[in-house]
Parts: C-alpha cells; structure tokens; sequence
C-alpha cells in the first residue's frame, strides 16, 4: 500500500485479526511467495524503502517489528498490543505504532495517544480522505461495522469476518472489505468476492506491483510464508 492502509493491514485490520482473533511484501514487485518471521509471528505491511510496499513482521513474544530489506528491528508497544502500520505523517515512509485493546488507545510513533472505539473493537488503519495522510477507525465485530475518525460508519459483513483496508481502485481513498475465514474468500466493496487461501491463512492487503492499486494476498503461519494473489 503505497501509503499502508491494513490492519494492514492489516493491516492493522489483518493484524489485528491476527492477535485478536488470528490479522499489513519483500518489495513492490512481490511476485511470488516469500517465507519471512518466525512461527507466531504476525505479518504486516509497508514502506520500508521508496518504491512501494514490503514484508515485514511482529513478534508479540518481545513486542518487536522486523523489517525485511534489511532494516533494524524496532521494539515499541506493550505486551498484548496490536501492531499497526501507516503513513501518519504524510512522509514517502511508513511509521508504526500499536493499539492497547486494554484501554483501547492508538500509541502511533510521533503522536499523542488517542483512545477510540470499544472494548473488543479491532483497529483499522486508512486515508479516508485521500490527502495521503492514514487516519485511525476500529471495526465492530459485534455488529460487523466500520468506525472511521471523523466519518461516518460503513456496515459491511458478516459475523465471523476479519475487517480489510486498502485503495482497491486507485483513487487514493481507502475503502473497506472483509475476509471470511470460513470459505477463505475475500469480500471488497465495489468487487466480486475473490478465493484465495487455505484455511488458517491470514488475509493481507498490500501493493504488490507498485501500480498504485491494493492487492490481497495471505499469510500462512504453518510456514511463516507470504503469498500474493
């Protein structure tokens, strides 16, 4: 995501389907599956160099963010926290930060910590307005609804549903879809439903190729492998 949308994403959403449930690329050319972390890892997604989006993963056991493309790992949150990755700063880079279901709070790199949402909510991530600045928001699994700062809330999914953000058309706005663990298949506003997975994978949400438009992919844990669609 050239400017990372998840829970990750994925990303921030897939991620913290991951940690809540479990749910973000080598590099913008992601091709082709790529192994990366260790078992229990958690995926995520984002600018770690210019040119588009890259793997990495978080490592709850010591609350640490590893970077692939050869970057130092960076230890920041608490345990329990669920990591988070987006472009806050309107800068060509990605930042990280995590949320604290405990109090849900967003402690972002950078920022004062804002508190948002409701206990069991599942953070999201994404430019709801498309000025190239990623806001917060928080998903509803009670009530399968979108709760986006300062916008009004989108209903989309059903019970059971891990929440995904990405720019599935380009147009430098985020827009919202589910991923249903049941049939492994992806459900993006505006689109078909796409099946893509086995069972267990975890839903990732990325710009594989660079084109400015997100794509879908899957974690799998068993082999702590990234597979694009």
């Amino acid at each position: 995501m050239r400017s990372p949308r998840l829970l990750a994403a994925a990303i921030a959403t897939a991620l913290a389907a991951a940690l809540l449930w479990p749910a973000s690329p080598a590099s913008a050319d992601l091709n082709g599956p790529v192994m990366y972390g260790n078992p229990g890892d958690v995926p995520i997604i984002g600018q770690w160099s210019l040119g588009g989006d890259d793997i990495g993963v978080y490592r709850p056991s010591n609350q640490t963010f590893y970077f692939s493309e050869g970057y130092s790992p960076l230890v920041y949150g608490n345990p329990g926290d669920v990591p988070l990755v987006g472009n806050f700063h309107n800068r060509p880079l990605s930042h990280l930060g995590v949320y604290r279901p405990g109090n849900q709070t967003f402690y972002v790199q950078y920022k004062d910590p804002v508190m948002f949402g409701n206990p069991g909510d599942r953070p999201i991530v994404g430019d709801w307005n498309g000025d190239g600045i990623d806001e917060i928001g928080v998903y509803r699994p009670g009530n399968q609804t979108f709760y986006r700062a300062g916008y009004p809330p989108i209903t989309f999914g059903n019970p059971g549903d891990v929440p995904l953000i990405g720019d599935w058309n380009g147009n430098g706005i985020a827009d919202v879809g589910v991923y249903r663990p049941g049939n492994q298949t992806f459900y993006l506003t505006g689109y078909n439903p796409i099946r893509f997975g086995n069972p267990r994978d975890v839903p990732i949400v990325g710009d594989w190729n660079g084109n400015g438009t997100d794509d879908i992919g899957v974690y799998r844990p068993g082999n702590q492998t990234f597979y694009p669609f």
